[in-house]
């Protein structure tokens, strides 16, 4: 008795096309086992061999990522930190534009933060003296 296992994958055809083997007189073959390699081997590509396109990464600016640290710090420290991220998010901006450097939203987002947490923990001071002048008044 053979069963067949249910679980088993599939058994496909092989896919049917041209072959990707370099003949004898291709250009675009590796070199030789022991001969001298050529600059072209190096620079060419092999036929059959994928490769991936290479593409530049633009480098973060350090300030702006400074004041996206300092921007989300500024909600559990003091203001100071959030005035902090505003001076160095507008200081990243400058450099952004001058050198080309990537971190343009980093830089916004911690000028942001900074603004609004600054904003607010000066609203809640003023809510508390309010209050507490309140109460001595009464």
């Amino acid at each position: 008795m053979s069963e067949e296992n249910p679980y088993a994958p599939p058994e496909y055809p092989p896919p049917a096309g041209p072959s990707f083997a370099p003949s004898a007189g291709d250009k675009w073959a590796p070199p030789e086992e022991g001969g001298a390699e050529s600059s072209d081997a190096v620079t060419r590509p092999v036929a059959g061999v994928a490769t991936q396109p290479v593409t530049a990464v633009r480098p973060t600016n350090g300030s702006a990522r400074l004041a996206l640290i300092l921007g989300a710090l500024a909600i559990l420290l003091t203001p100071l930190a959030g005035i902090a991220a505003v001076v160095v998010g507008r200081r990243a901006r400058a450099e952004i534009a001058r050198s080309g450097e990537g971190g343009e939203g980093l830089a916004k987002a911690g000028i942001w933060m900074g603004s609004a947490f600054s904003l607010a923990w000066l609203l809640g001071a003023a809510f508390l003296i309010a209050v507490h002048l309140g109460s001595i008044a009464s």
